[in-house]
């Protein structure tokens, strides 16, 4: 009998899924990867120690794993999720007792604490917010790009003996620190943390490395998304007040529909707007603030009021952090804790003030800054537009100012934009010549020329001009329009232009540097009058909106082709992950047969009849790889569902559900079941995926209510808005509420094996199909008294 368990014994030794040879011992702290963070990718090393001869069960579960956080990080909005969506699985699958995702500053001088798991509130960690030498294994990986393992206590102490006092009190014996990189770029660091020793072996390595890769992109394509929407946000404040204001020219009404546009993107924000009378501020339009404050600032602020003195002499919008009323010198504005003035003026001089405050938060945020000076620009325009309408003598410059504020929002080629401007002015002063030029290799280049110029002046201007050309270097460095009465073309080193008596300069700057001038020059006089230089600046100063709005829709665009790129490559990922998941399932195949094989060997080998243990330990082994393929045929569906076209087109939803009743009929030969179907829709779907539901829902309706005596399902469809939603209800054992977020989940189960058989995959691949038509899932219970499963789809328009 004992030789005939040593042949049982060699036998299932040559059957067993061996997953490889442990991996040799690593040094203190032992490198990881070369390569982290920017790209997700499974190296074909990781489908070779999951093929390799040890560790199946592990490789497996974290293979799965790994689906999911693919999954669930593609469906990330905000920091946090992403954070749990990384560590959650990684403390599970690892066994580890915490864990904790550290971020770089964004001075980049040290690290601070974003999200931990698996510590209570107040327990004493490892790390804390501070610099980099605050726990140096952090400082190290990112320094090294390398991920560092310390399987006991004594390899962490080794390696950092600093880290001998308090900081340990916490019982922490190994340690994994992955650095998270977005391409060369460090973003931070996950740390984990083990109360026993733990054997760090390649699959849990090459796992926590792909894990850090996907918080990589993740982060980075929240930020994209942050940026779009903040940029989107200024720009639409911007198109907003330019449609909301139209051909108005009345202040009052300009400064309402500006605060208008303001409270619709930021509700808990005040403004006002201030006019400069008799060299004191008083408000035209006035928020609503208390009582005393309302009648200090209707009795007028004095113009050396400080926040006010440093917006006129910056001439740009200030934005006060962490507001003091004392130093402002402003009573009863303790209640506002930031503000911000923007200044305007006309002809140089300041005449007007806009103020905006908060009560809620003592800091702007970059959001805040975008939107309030692209309202600040597009209102400027506007009070500028205003003026310069009262002054506009004839219907053709009026009409010619409307052609260019509708350039303003809609066009974005410079050149037209600047044709535009050169028709406005000459409108309304027929007599000047206009000239667009653009900074390039140092020389002012004329790129919009006015038909009325000399041949000469074309070509010189065309050639270009110094940089360094008196007039040009004077609008430069004022940052203003500068009027040239009493032109001097041999001063100015153009002797083709000397026949002109008047010139004058606009400048354009992008990102602080110059990058275009708008000029115009007469014959005809040597003085410029006030009209014209009223004209002037309102032009000039749209079309500045008109070039900035430009420059804001190609930034737009390189953001949203930088998040297209993004998109794509957690497409591909997920793509590579399915492919892997497939390519997996298939290899699985092999080993089963082996098990099942040399299990029916060892049957015939033994003598009959066997003995009763042997017998019971071959049908176990012979019941498992059964399992397993069902496991293995589940995958492979799940895969294929995600692969499979959809083919869309009219579904009658009553005559799949009859088909799905009559597939599943030998399943109920013993059930006593009522059916109660409601009349149902026509969808727009894909049958046979749409069908694969319908049988998931209802077969696992019938299976959860076998054990009532008689079993009732409903089914039924509400039309809504937009979209069918499609109920399926049970009377059967229901399930708990609190694991609802469970159920969709592959390889998920709320129930034992032992009381009702499944894979786990069947409500994972209905979220799959409806999903990808564009719907959601949904499911209500209450335990042991049934359960609702049910999906939408959208309505063909």
């Amino acid at each position: 009998m004992v030789d005939k368990h040593r042949a049982a014994q060699a036998l299932l030794a040559e059957a067993r899924l061996n997953w490889g040879p442990a991996s040799p011992p690593l040094p203190q702290a032992a490198n990881a990867s070369n390569t982290l963070g920017g790209q997700l990718w499974l190296r074909p090393r990781l489908l070779c120690l999951m093929t390799e001869p040890q560790h199946s069960s592990k490789g497996q579960s974290l293979a799965e794993r790994l689906q999911g956080v693919t999954e669930a990080l593609a469906a990330a909005t905000n920091q946090a999720d992403v954070f749990h969506v990384i560590l959650h699985p990684a403390l599970q699958a690892l066994k580890a007792r915490a864990g904790v995702v550290l971020l770089v500053h964004e001075g980049g001088n040290g690290l601070r604490v974003a999200d931990t798991q698996g510590y209570a509130e107040g327990e004493q960690t490892l790390w804390q917010d501070g610099t980099f030498e605050t726990f140096s294994p952090t400082e190290d990986c990112l320094k090294r790009h390398e991920a560092l393992y310390f399987e006991h206590q004594d390899a962490l102490l080794a390696a950092y003996p600093e880290l001998t006092g308090p900081p340990l009190s916490v019982n922490v014996v190994a340690t994994a620190v992955i650095p998270i990189f977005l391409q060369d770029r460090p973003l931070g660091v996950i740390v984990l943390v083990f109360t026993q020793p733990h054997e760090f072996i390649p699959q849990e390595r090459q796992f926590l490395q792909t894990l850090a890769g996907q918080c990589a992109l993740s982060l980075d394509r929240l930020a994209l998304n942050t940026q779009f929407h903040q940029q989107a946000e200024a720009l639409t404040a911007f198109v907003a007040l330019t449609e909301a204001v139209g051909l108005n020219t009345d202040v009052t009404t300009l400064t309402q529909r500006a605060n208008d546009v303001l409270r619709a993107t930021f509700p808990d924000l005040f403004m006002s707007y201030y006019v400069l009378e008799e060299g004191v501020w008083v408000p035209a339009q006035l928020a609503d603030v208390s009582e005393p404050l309302e009648q200090v600032l209707r009795a007028g602020l004095p113009q050396d009021t400080p926040a006010y003195q440093r917006a006129v002499q910056t001439r740009t919008p200030i934005f006060i952090d962490h507001w003091d009323c004392d130093a402002q010198q402003i009573p009863h504005t303790e209640s506002f804790k930031a503000g911000v003035l923007a200044p305007y003026f006309q002809q140089g001089q300041p005449v007007g003030m806009l103020a905006v405050g908060r009560q809620d938060e003592p800091v702007w945020t970059q959001q805040h800054r975008a939107v309030i000076t692209a309202l600040w620009r597009s209102l400027g325009g506007a009070l500028d537009r205003a003026e310069q309408a009262r002054q506009l003598e004839g219907r053709a410059a009026l009409n010619a100012f409307v052609a260019l504020t509708e350039a303003v929002g809609t066009e974005t080629e410079l050149q037209v934009l600047a044709r535009r401007a050169q028709e406005v002015l000459q409108a309304s002063v027929p007599e000047v010549s206009v000239v667009y030029y653009e900074l390039q290799q140092g020389l002012w280049k004329a790129r919009v020329l006015s038909d009325n110029l000399t041949p000469e002046i074309v070509t010189a201007a065309r050639l270009g001009f110094a940089r360094d050309t008196p007039s040009f270097v004077t609008a430069v460095q004022t940052a203003q329009p500068v009027f040239a009465d009493g032109w001097d073309g041999q001063r100015e080193g153009i002797s083709p232009a000397d026949a002109y008596g008047a010139a004058a300069l606009y400048p354009y700057f992008k990102a602080g540097q110059p990058f275009a001038m708008f000029t115009i020059g007469t014959m005809q006089r040597r003085k410029w009058t006030q009209s014209d230089r009223a004209l002037f600046t309102a032009v000039g100063r749209s079309l500045g909106l008109a070039l900035e709005r430009a420059e804001r829709v190609a930034e737009l665009d390189a953001r949203s082709r930088d998040l297209e790129r993004s998109n794509a490559r957690l497409e591909a990922a997920n793509e590579e992950l399915e492919a892997f998941t497939y390519s997996v399932s298939h290899d699985l195949r092999t080993p089963v047969r082996h098990i099942k094989g040399f299990n029916d060997l060892l049957r015939k080998t033994l003598a009959l009849p066997a003995e009763a243990k042997a017998a019971r330990y071959l049908g176990i082994v012979n019941t498992a790889a059964e399992q397993m393929n069902t496991l293995i045929d589940a995958m492979l569906d799940l895969s294929r569902t995600s692969r499979q076209p959809l083919v869309m087109g009219l579904v009658d939803l009553e005559v799949l559900i009859t088909a799905a009743r009559s597939e599943l009929e030998p399943e109920i030969q013993e059930q006593h079941v009522v059916w109660s179907v409601k009349p149902l829709p026509l969808v727009l779907a894909d049958h046979t995926t749409l069908r694969q539901v319908l049988i998931n829902l209802l077969s696992n309706a019938l299976k959860y209510s076998r054990t009532r005596p008689e079993a009732h399902i409903e089914i039924w469809a509400e039309e809504r808005t937009q979209e069918w939603a499609v109920f399926v209800r049970d009377n059967g054992v229901g399930f708990d509420p609190r694991y609802t977020d469970k159920l969709f989940g592959v390889f998920q189960r709320l129930h034992r094996h032992e009381e009702f058989e499944g894979t786990g995959v069947g409500l994972a691949n209905v979220r799959r199909i409806i999903a990808r038509h564009g719907g959601t899932v949904f499911a209500r219970s209450v335990l042991n008294e049934g359960a609702t499963f049910g999906f939408t789809l959208p309505r063909p328009s």
